[in-house]
């Protein structure tokens, strides 16, 4: 929960599947892990913490099975402008593929304050491209 003026804003540390951004890697799960963290920290989120993707998502915990996988959280950033405020969180969602690969799955939200109304956005390419760029560097 974020306040800014006299509208406060939820940002919910679960973010829809609005607008997911997926990409695809071939390395062991904890490598993958291990560069989405490593990614996410060097263009400044925080993972918070992380937890079973089966508690949001039923259906995708049926497909999964016993598989890893794991869903990040990242920390509530939050940017002032002079008459409102942008939050905003990133969650991860590493899954293994039938084929061996590592799905990451990069999901964001945006929810903009200024005075009294609010607008969610969901796609911001140019950062998560970034991070799916840094999560693949990471790797080799």
């Amino acid at each position: 929960m974020a306040v800014s003026g006299c509208a406060s804003i939820n940002v919910p540390n679960y973010v829809k599947d609005e607008h997911p951004y997926k990409r695809s890697f071939y390395a062991p799960f904890e490598k993958v892990r291990a560069a989405a963290d490593g990614a996410l920290a060097e263009y400044g989120w925080t993972v918070i913490r992380e937890s079973d993707p089966a508690l949001f998502e039923v259906d995708r915990a049926s497909e999964g099975g016993a598989q890893p996988q794991t869903l990040m959280f990242t920390e509530i950033r939050q940017t002032n402008f002079f008459i409102g405020s942008k939050y905003t969180r990133l969650n991860a969602f590493l899954r293994l593929l039938p084929d061996g690969a590592i799905e990451v799955e990069i999901r964001y939200l945006g929810i903009s304050s200024i005075l009294f109304k609010k607008s969610y956005q969901y796609r911001n390419d140019r950062a998560v491209n970034r991070i799916m760029a840094a999560i693949e560097q990471k790797i080799k």
